[in-house]
């Protein structure tokens, strides 16, 4: 038979891959069968692996996260910084600094969710096959 390892966050994309698995543990095989077991097995080695898989998931996430919001709050900084004269005008013309803050949020809000729903499409159906 061939051999394939696949590198993914969720197990729907291993069932659509393959339909018998195993899992090696120093050259032994640890556990054999559907892949429809392999969430249900007692086997404390494919419990760690799945524990310690969904903790790299989570890290991966979390730096992810902290990433783009490190670039959105550069963005709005820089934003803020480079129209501190058009808000003096604005204020000028009777805008209230209540509106400002406003106006600024509103912006961050639009940017916040433009980069997100393009990091969630680019990560949602991640997977890689290593023939």
């Amino acid at each position: 038979g061939a051999t394939a390892m696949t590198i993914t966050h969720d197990m729907t994309s291993v069932r659509a891959i393959a339909d018998k698995v195993a899992m090696l543990h120093d050259g032994v095989i640890q556990w054999s069968g559907p892949v429809s077991d392999l969430d249900t097995t007692g086997d404390p080695y494919i419990q760690q692996f799945i524990d310690l898989d969904d903790a790299f998931f989570y890290i991966i996430v979390l730096i992810l996260f902290i990433v783009i919001s490190v670039g959105i709050l550069n963005t709005i900084l820089m934003s803020v910084f480079e129209r501190i004269r058009e808000f003096g005008v604005m204020m000028s013309l009777g805008m209230k600094p209540r509106q400002v803050v406003r106006l600024v949020l509103l912006e961050a809000a639009c940017l916040a969710f433009s980069r997100s729903s393009l990091s969630v499409r680019s990560w949602s159906n991640t997977s890689w096959v290593i023939p």
